[in-house]
């Protein structure tokens, strides 16, 4: 009886869960002209009072108001800007002018990120032409606005709860609690950039009085701490702990690896060494080859001209032959150090173990093939993938458009799944995605069905 009443309590906090799930929300105009937000049922949640509205990232999303006679087209520069919640708050009134980044990247994602937050009208300059502006971040895990009172926010977050910031007196470098805005360790450091801790660990260098470097690069905890390292040893600049090591050079110039104590656990014999991803870091071997090693430094192979530093989704780029110009010969390699036979191509990016984006000329606007795990050809014909959008099926389904500069969607087979009708189209965002059909825009299904559009003539 027992057994079942715990069966019963576990399957009913599973549903609650699950009922519990917030559900996307999609910026939409209304018949007011105005924009809320909508669900995939397009039922109006937040009724349309905003002049416009950004997706949300986690709870929050950013929303502006124009003052009034101002511009539309020049919304961005009018410190309009500020945060809502789920329910259409206003958690940072509109007074601000918000950068949110991209996903994944600087900004620490999506929903675990920052949104940077400045004022234009405070911009100023100093004697010497340089840019004056405090600027402040709005926390999105916790809806902490830290406050305008920084010189410069580093924002490439990490993993900690620390993000690093700048003195605007000084310029020097400290770190603040994200969930708080407070500071934590204090301005110290010549500089941090774009130091962010990793794992509780950190790299930086501290100032003497006129804001000179006088230290080596050195590890620190989140406390502030040093993390000694054995004497003379020292750490570097934009140097990352990671897969409990970190990269680290003696004395004689050669790099080995630490661990988060600062022990030595990889001895110093590389002429350079780069950090650990997806378990391998990309090193340069004495001898001059290039290659990869694992936490234990392991060789997992070697003997290349040139080798990316890390490895992506299962594979790390490498030059077989040659280091620049046309006698370059360009490889891949996979986690078990083998050689996979792609085509040559100056541009690879690989989204799974199984799949694989080649461009098809060494030109920036070149169209780009789907390839498999083995490098066959998955697209009838090359697509082109849109800029600043996910390109990695994250729904099942990629927007991409075709020669006729038409946009559709593919599955992971390379083929169509949605017909190449769309003036533009965006990544499916939950169960929908936004797209534009002639001076239409708005969401569609996976199906293709309109969900919900407005009028938005193209002037």
């Amino acid at each position: 009886m027992k057994k079942l009443l715990i069966t019963l309590a576990a399957l009913m906090l599973c549903l609650t869960c699950a009922a519990a799930e917030e559900e996307t929300l999609y910026p939409a105009m209304g018949e007011n002209g105005l924009y809320g937000y909508i669900n995939a049922d397009a039922e109006w949640v937040i009724a349309p009072q905003f002049d416009g509205a950004g997706a949300f990232r986690g709870d929050y999303a950013a929303a502006w108001v124009l003052p009034e006679g101002a511009d539309p087209e020049e919304w961005y520069d009018l410190d309009c800007e500020g945060v809502i919640d789920r329910q259409g708050n206003w958690m940072l009134e509109p007074e601000y002018t918000l950068v949110a980044g991209q996903s994944g990247g600087w900004f620490g994602g999506e929903d675990a990120g920052i949104w940077l937050v400045y004022c234009n009208a405070d911009m100023a300059l100093d004697e010497e032409g340089f840019l004056l502006t405090k600027e402040g971040f709005f926390d999105i895990p916790t809806g902490t606005f830290s406050g305008l009172k920084w010189g410069a926010v580093w924002h490439w977050c990490s993993d900690s709860r620390l993000i690093p910031v700048d003195d605007p007196e000084t310029g020097l470098s400290g770190y603040a609690d994200r969930s708080t805005g407070e500071m934590v360790i204090p301005c110290l450091y010549y500089s941090v950039d774009p130091a962010n801790f990793n794992d509780g660990v950190a790299t930086v260098a501290l100032s003497d009085e006129d804001g000179n470097e006088t230290s080596p690069w050195h590890l620190i905890n989140e406390r502030g701490e040093t993390i000694p390292l054995p004497e003379g040893w020292q750490s570097a600049y934009a140097n990352q702990f990671s897969c409990g090591r970190i990269a680290v050079v003696n004395p004689d110039g050669l790099w080995g690896y630490a661990d988060g104590t600062g022990s030595i656990v990889i001895p110093a014999q590389f002429a350079e060494a780069y950090e650990f991803c997806d378990g391998f870091a990309c090193v340069e071997f004495a001898e001059g080859d290039m290659g990869y090693i694992d936490t234990d430094g392991n060789v997992l192979a070697r003997g290349f001209a040139w080798a990316n530093y890390c490895f992506y989704n299962g594979y790390a780029e490498v030059r077989l032959s040659g280091t620049n110009g046309a006698d370059k010969v360009t490889g891949w390699i996979n986690t078990a150090g083998e050689v996979v036979p792609f085509m040559d191509s100056d541009r690879f990016f690989p989204i799974s173990p199984d799949r694989m984006w080649m461009r098809t000329a060494a030109n920036y606007s070149a169209p780009w093939h789907l390839l498999d795990g083995e490098g066959n050809i998955l697209t009838a014909e090359p697509v082109y993938l849109p800029e600043m959008e996910p390109i990695a099926f994250e729904s099942g389904l990629q927007a991409v458009c075709n020669a006729e500069r038409k946009w559709g969607y593919i599955g992971l087979d390379g083929q169509e799944a949605l017909p190449f009708i769309y003036s533009d189209a965006e990544a499916f965002d939950g169960e929908l995605a936004w797209v534009r059909l002639g001076d239409r825009v708005g969401y569609i299904d996976r199906s293709g069905n309109e969900v919900y559009m407005w009028d938005d003539p193209i002037e």
